[in-house]
């Protein structure tokens, strides 16, 4: 993320007006892993993330 000038704590920004949120059937990850492709300061950016378990 520091490659990109992106902080982890202003990730939850991109799920206020998320554009699209998809899950990644690439591989089997051992778990879902969802892409979320939305806004954050201005710039369109894609996040990768998975849910927790109960």
């Amino acid at each position: 993320m520091e490659k990109h000038n992106l902080d982890f704590a202003d990730a939850p920004k991109v799920f206020r007006f998320p554009l699209r949120i998809s899950l990644d059937t690439k591989q089997n990850y051992g778990e879902d892993r969802w892409l979320g492709l939305g806004l954050m300061d201005g710039r369109v950016v894609v996040i990768v993330f998975s849910e927790p378990k109960p």
